[in-house]
């Protein structure tokens, strides 16, 4: 699947799906053996610098950990040099933290941003570094809303959930 235009139907893209799903989940499943350094690595595409990448490490190591996260995020969201990622991921694992799992948060969050600069490919920096800011956000929603759903599941039953109107 190539990267959407203006000018793909909503059916040319159904198309292309699976194909690039498939695509994208061969790509981030190698990423993920390889480790979240390396993810992170892979998002300098997206304007992640080197102190970028070693604070969002350790947010990672706290947030999987389930420890406080707001000293190390805040810092990376107060900093002036920080990318606009960085402090999207930080901001969105701080800012949630207390209502959601914090390692899917994370991690959802740098998946997400992984998967759309993948299929933003190496064009132009800013619209690269866009793609990884949506990406960041609707991975973050999306790993925190899955993990609160299987909870919510857990306790009650598929039945229930299926059919609440």
């Amino acid at each position: 699947m190539t990267n959407p235009s203006s000018t793909d139907t909503s059916r040319d893209l159904a198309a292309a799906a699976p194909g690039a799903f498939q695509q994208m989940l061969h790509y981030l499943r190698s990423d993920m053996n390889l480790g979240l350094r390396y993810s992170l690595l892979r998002l300098e595409l997206a304007g992640l610098t080197e102190q970028d990448r070693s604070e969002l490490l350790e947010l990672g190591r706290l947030a999987t950990s389930e420890l406080d996260v707001a000293s190390v995020a805040q810092a990376i969201i107060a900093r002036k040099d920080a990318s606009p990622l960085a402090t999207t991921i930080a901001g969105i694992v701080n800012d949630h933290a207390g209502e959601s799992d914090k390692g899917a948060l994370m991690l959802g969050a740098v998946f997400g941003a992984h998967a759309f600069v993948f299929r933003a490919g190496d064009g132009d920096p800013d619209q690269v570094a866009r793609m990884g800011v949506i990406g960041a956000v609707a991975g973050g929603a999306a790993a925190a809303h899955v993990a609160e759903l299987e909870r919510f599941i857990s306790r009650s039953s598929w039945d229930a959930y299926a059919t609440k109107t």
